[in-house]
Formats: structure tokens, sequence, C-alpha cells
């Protein structure tokens, strides 16, 4: 009975750590877009710079 209760608490420690490892992921996922769209990149510097795109010669 004793080792039951244990198991128990195990499992259930280890679904909390795993959600928490799943919010830091999920928060650093997200830190991580919001840094990509403050920073200008090389593609979008050049293609502001270009003007706007024309289609055909």
């Amino acid at each position: 009975m004793a080792a039951e209760v244990v198991a128990v608490v195990m499992d259930s420690d280890e679904v909390a750590v795993e959600a928490v490892v799943a919010d830091v992921v999920a928060v650093a996922a997200h830190q991580s877009m919001e840094e990509d769209e403050a920073a200008p990149t090389v593609a979008t510097e050049s293609a502001a710079s270009r003007g706007p795109a024309t289609a055909g010669p």
C-alpha cells in the first residue's frame, strides 16, 4: 500500500515537472518569436531598400 502511494506521488510530481517544462518551452518560444519580429533581418532590410515590387518585364 505504501509503495502504491509513493508511486502515485511520484507520478503526480512527474506530471507537474512536465507541465512546468512545457510552460518554460512555450514562454521561451514566444520570447524568441518576439525577438525575431523586433530585429530587422537582412532580407527585410534589402527588400525595403529596393522599394515596391513590380511584376513583369
